[in-house]
């Protein structure tokens, strides 16, 4: 994994009042998260089912995933020495004006519940 020391995340494209939304992947790949002398962290990847980035295993809802975006966050996982949990939302998400906040997928990186999309 790599054992860079933390760098810290970069906002990147803020957009209508969402202050927390920030491009992890980028910073991740670049120098790591995670310090040399750390536990291995579970960090909770959003994702929308889409053939064929995100599948079911055989079509069973009960066997797991597969696909692009699996294959590449198993790369990950063994390239950063984390682990990586997948979490499926409905949505993108949109912001909605009368609460001030986003739903879906921003939504969920923006009030902190998932790390990555």
């Amino acid at each position: 994994g790599i054992n860079a020391e933390y760098m810290g995340v970069t906002p990147w494209g803020l957009y209508q009042g969402c202050k927390k939304c920030f491009l992890y992947f980028a910073t991740i790949l670049a120098v790591g998260i995670i310090p040399a002398n750390a536990a291995m962290p579970n960090l909770t990847v959003l994702m929308i089912m889409n053939d064929p980035y995100l599948m079911h295993k055989d079509g069973d809802v009960n066997s797991g995933y597969e696909g692009f975006s699996v294959d590449l966050l198993k790369l990950l996982e063994e390239e950063l020495g984390v682990m990586m949990t997948i979490k499926v939302v409905d949505s993108y998400g949109r912001y909605e004006e009368s609460s001030g906040k986003w739903t879906g997928m921003v939504g969920e990186l923006a009030d902190g519940s998932a790390d990555m999309a």
